[in-house]
């Protein structure tokens, strides 16, 4: 019997591109995986899609009948994680979207010569709903500190959605009580498991997919909040993490604060900006309380 040592957990919720995501695993040209497809109590026949493929994926499939979605996301992770037996190596993967038939190959053999790495990535490209390629993202070196992926994803603004990351079993485990306490952004697992002072790894070729979230998920407001509070939740983390070897200059973090700010501006009034979210302290501690305030004022409504 062939040995799987790589899991690539489906957090399945929307039904309607799970299909090529599927497809996409079956295609792969190195078969030592297992798959495993976690339903947050979708209300779509989930189990009923998997019909096709059982005979050409090693595939698990378990129902949750409560749904934790975005706001108990790091409790989710950890009950698909405990689902998952003696794979060395964990992809936490999305329903929508799609691997390139090389990418579990290339992770694994990545994996097999760099046995002292503890994170590993894909590029990613984007695709559109019939899987048709419509652009690319950009790239990432072959290795990186988590200081200088922290400065890629932020500052350069390159994908880094949680499906492209691969972690090793016990990294993994160790980095999950960091999303427990509260519902901090999924990459708070990648550099909690990298370590400060560890490194990721990514091969040149081999990608992860992406398309674009449906629209009535994408386009809910309270979807949006969320998705902004987490974030805020990680930047705050970050600091602690890093330390005073902080990857962003003054400058750049109080671009990045307002960036996700000016997000849920829409939805929020400015007074409940400042009272919720804390990009107004960013902004106060490098310009002055006054100042600092109407720097902010016009970057939202700009």
């Amino acid at each position: 019997m062939e040995q799987k040592d790589l899991a690539i957990v489906i957090l399945a919720y929307r039904g309607a591109h799970l299909h090529r995501a599927l497809s996409s695993l079956q295609l792969q040209k190195d078969k030592h995986f297992r798959v495993y497809v976690c339903d947050d109590a979708s209300p779509d026949d989930i189990h009923g899609m998997l019909g096709e493929f059982e005979d050409s994926l090693d595939m698990t499939y378990t129902r949750f009948e409560e749904n934790f979605g975005i706001r108990r996301q790091g409790a989710h992770l950890a009950r698909c994680l405990s689902l998952v037996r003696d794979e060395r190596i964990v992809c936490f993967f999305s329903d929508d979207n799609e691997l390139s038939r090389d990418a579990v190959g290339r992770i694994r053999r990545m994996a097999g010569r760099h046995p002292e790495t503890e994170v590993f990535h894909l590029n990613t490209d984007f695709v559109n709903a019939s899987s048709e390629l419509t652009g690319k993202g950009k790239r990432y070196g072959r290795k990186m500190r988590p200081a200088a992926l922290f400065r890629r994803i932020f500052c350069k603004q390159a994908p880094a959605p949680l499906s492209s990351f691969f972690f090793r079993r016990e990294a993994l485990q160790r980095a999950m009580f960091q999303i427990q306490d509260i519902s901090r952004a999924p990459l708070t697992l990648v550099f909690a498991a990298a370590g400060v002072g560890g490194r990721v790894m990514t091969p040149c070729r081999g990608r992860l997919l992406k398309r674009p979230h449906s629209s009535d998920y994408s386009s809910n407001p309270a979807t949006t909040l969320e998705k902004a509070v987490q974030m805020q939740s990680f930047f705050g983390w970050s600091e602690y993490f890093f330390g005073d070897r902080y990857p962003l200059n003054p400058r750049d973090r109080v671009e990045l604060f307002a960036r996700h700010a000016a997000a849920m501006y829409p939805a929020r009034t400015e007074e409940e900006i400042l009272e919720k979210f804390l990009t107004f302290r960013v902004f106060e501690r490098e310009f002055g309380k006054g100042r600092g305030k109407r720097i902010l004022h016009r970057t939202l409504v700009k």
